[in-house]
């Protein structure tokens, strides 16, 4: 996070840059060559959205910037991003043509299919690339993915296997959308999901969502980090792009209904409506608006880790109805001794040997405290200890 907090004039130029860059609009050079660059410029990498910024505050200069009016590595940022774009769509293209002679079915997911609707490629920054496959096929996918030199460097040991290789390859190869243990309540949305994806034009094997489905499962990941880490102004650019480009064809009503099954719907809603203040018709917003903005921004992309803490710490305290010392210590028991399916979920390399021996499945505890020393993880349990007094 930026150590100097992000001003309010400051704000309402990152706002109205990135209107000019999604409208394709000319930003007006008097207004920017009164703006404080650094702070746009730290603010705007935090928040995964320097490449758009950059091309608008580019056209403003009429392509040529001053390279002494803009902060050290700004430009590279952007050529950066569009650099990648291309690399990774045709590293991705490999992939996709090896899976369609295999027979694998696959479903591209998040900014692959998202960074179509923005108006130049490049202008949404991706760290890597999602991808729902066929979990019958995942060792012949490791084995490609190792054959051209990545690591796995996460395999078998949740709903997704992550490969890496330098200098910016990273995919992330699902065997479903969420885990439905973790979010039981999505699971009526997640049990047959498979059935409601439709065939990729062209294609044998490849799979795309309708256009409602995608925007349930955009919101749903929205929501996921809401709720734990936070969630930044890049999500809300996302909602605004995918619904202006669809505007006057998304089922509303089915949306609606939909949202509202899987536990959402005022989320949504709000996110719509604080994205359309923001980026659509700007307007004054609602007290409501300002304070989910507010979480956003303090957010960054990917949350922080102690709206992570903060957020687990209430959903655990208020779950457990009144609060106090007595719902404080059950909530440091579940954390001391957590339910099964969680240790299968997050005992990380210990895991698969305990499911082969459930009977050892106690052991698990001290294995996991044990595992967390090694990792200094001691450092965050006594943050966790002295935030827990304060929620």
């Amino acid at each position: 996070m930026s150590d100097t907090p992000l001003s309010p004039h400051t704000l309402e130029d990152l706002l109205y840059l990135i209107r000019c860059g999604l409208d394709g609009e000319k930003p007006e050079l008097a207004r920017v060559e009164r703006m404080d660059l650094p702070q746009l410029y730290r603010y705007s990498r935090l928040h995964s959205l320097s490449a758009l910024v950059y091309t608008a505050l580019e056209s403003a200069w009429d392509g040529k910037p001053p390279a002494h009016r803009l902060p050290e590595g700004w430009k590279e940022a952007r050529e950066a991003a569009f650099r990648g774009a291309l690399l990774f769509a045709a590293e991705r293209k490999a992939l996709l043509d090896w899976c369609e002679a295999e027979g694998i079915w696959y479903l591209p997911l998040k900014g692959i299919l998202l960074q179509e609707d923005y108006p130049k490629l490049g202008m949404r920054e991706m760290a890597d690339n999602d991808i729902l496959m066929d979990c019958a096929y995942r060792s012949q996918i490791r084995q490609w993915f190792t054959a051209r030199g990545y690591e796995a460097v996460q395999y078998g040991q949740g709903i997704h296997d992550d490969y890496h290789k330098p200098p910016i390859f990273n995919f992330e190869i699902h065997s479903a959308l969420f885990d439905v243990r973790a979010y039981p309540q999505w699971r009526d949305y997640l049990e047959h999901v498979e059935e409601r994806f439709l065939p990729l034009e062209g294609t044998r094997y490849g799979r795309r969502f309708s256009q409602e489905d995608f925007f349930l499962y955009m919101m749903a990941h929205i929501y996921k980090h809401f709720c734990w880490g936070g969630t930044g102004l890049r999500s809300l650019v996302n909602c605004w792009v995918f619904s202006r480009a669809r505007e006057n064809s998304l089922d509303w009503a089915y949306l609606d209904a939909e949202s509202r099954k899987m536990g959402m719907g005022d989320f949504v809603s709000q996110t719509q409506a604080l994205a359309e203040g923001l980026f659509g018709k700007p307007r004054p917003l609602t007290d409501a608006e300002r304070e989910l903005l507010a979480y956003c921004l303090a957010s960054g992309t990917y949350g922080t880790g102690q709206h992570l803490l903060e957020n687990k710490l209430r959903s655990a305290l208020d779950g457990g109805g009144k609060r106090g010392a007595g719902a404080r210590l059950r909530y440091l028991c579940r954390r001391l001794f957590p339910r099964r399916d969680y240790l299968e979920l997050w005992c990380g390399k210990f895991a698969p040997f305990f499911l082969r021996h459930p009977r050892l499945m106690p052991l698990a505890y001290p294995c996991r405290l044990a595992r967390d020393f090694a990792h200094k993880a001691w450092k965050k349990g006594w943050r966790e200890l002295r935030t827990l007094w304060k929620v």
